[in-house]
C-alpha cells in the first residue's frame, strides 16, 4: 500500500512566511537567487516533515497540520531546519554557485528534462546527496519521447514486518523556462525549493526508525506533463 504523504511543489507556497524571512520589500543581495520566496522552503520542509513524522507514527493529522509539531520528537527535528541551510542548498541546486558532482565542480544552470547532460548531472547530484544520508538510493528509469530518463529514490525501510504501507515524500527536480533555449532555467521557486525540502527531510529523518517504509522521491519530466511521476506510479501499480 503506497501513500503519498507530501508532494512538495511550488503550489504549496501560499503558506505564511516564517518570522524574519525576506519579503518583497526586502532588497536581495546582488547576484542572489530570488530571495523573495526563498523562505518558502523553510515552510515546505517544516510542513513536509510534520506531516511525514505524524503519519508514520500514526498520529492524528487534523486540519491544523502544524499540530504535529506538538510532538517533542517532531519539534526537535524541526529545530534543525534553518534558513541558512536551505538557502545554501537552494543556491547550489539553482545554479547560483557550483556544486560537486562525482567530485567535480559543476554549475546547474538548468535542470531541463530533455537536455541529457543537464538532467543527468542534476539527478546525479540528487543521488549523491541522498546516498550521503546512508539510505539505500537508486535510479528509477523510464522512457519519454525517445529519451531515457530517471527519477531518484531513497528508501528508509520500516521496522514492522506486518506493515506493507509505504509513505512517499516527493518533489519534482526538473525545471523549465519560457525561453526556447531552456538555459538558463534555474527554477529556484519551481521547484528547487521543493527538492531541497525533500533532500533535507531525508537527511533529518535517516537516523530514526519508523514502523512503515518511507521513500524520498525526486521526479523528472514534470514540466513535460508529470512524466516521471506517472511512470513511477504505473510501476508501483504493476508491482501491486
Amino acid at each position: 500500500m503506497v501513500q503519498w504523504v507530501a508532494g512538495v511543489t511550488e503550489a504549496m507556497q501560499t503558506a505564511s512566511q516564517p518570522e524574519g524571512c525576506p519579503t518583497a520589500a526586502t532588497p536581495a543581495r546582488p547576484g542572489a537567487a530570488p530571495v523573495v520566496r526563498l523562505c518558502s522552503a523553510v515552510v515546505l520542509a517544516s510542513l513536509a516533515l510534520a506531516l511525514l513524522v505524524a503519519s508514520v507514527s500514526r498520529a492524528q493529522v487534523t486540519d491544523d497540520a502544524w499540530s504535529a509539531t506538538r510532538d517533542p520528537l517532531v519539534a526537535a527535528i524541526l529545530t534543525q531546519v534553518t534558513t541558512h541551510t536551505l538557502v545554501d542548498s537552494l543556491e547550489g541546486l539553482s545554479g547560483e554557485r557550483p556544486v560537486l558532482i562525482a567530485g567535480i565542480p559543476y554549475t546547474l544552470t538548468t535542470r531541463y528534462t530533455l537536455y541529457s547532460e543537464a538532467i543527468s548531472q542534476a539527478t546525479r547530484y540528487a543521488y549523491e546527496q541522498l546516498a550521503r544520508t546512508g539510505l539505500p538510493t537508486t535510479f528509477h528509469t523510464y522512457t519519454y519521447s525517445s529519451h531515457t530518463l530517471r527519477n531518484v529514490i531513497a528508501e528508509k525501510v520500516g521496522q514492522d514486518p506486518a506493515s506493507d504501507a509505504i509513505y512517499l515524500i516527493t518533489a519534482h527536480l526538473d525545471s523549465t523556462t519560457s525561453d526556447a533555449a531552456h538555459d538558463p532555467a534555474p527554477g529556484a521557486d519551481d521547484n528547487a525549493t521543493g527538492s531541497v525540502a525533500v533532500l533535507l527531510a531525508a537527511r533529518l529523518l535517516a537516523p530514526y526508525e519508523f514502523s512503515h517504509t518511507v521513500r524520498f522521491v525526486l521526479f523528472t519530466g514534470e514540466e513535460q506533463g508529470l512524466r516521471g511521476s506517472a511512470a513511477y506510479a504505473a510501476e508501483c501499480l504493476a508491482d501491486g
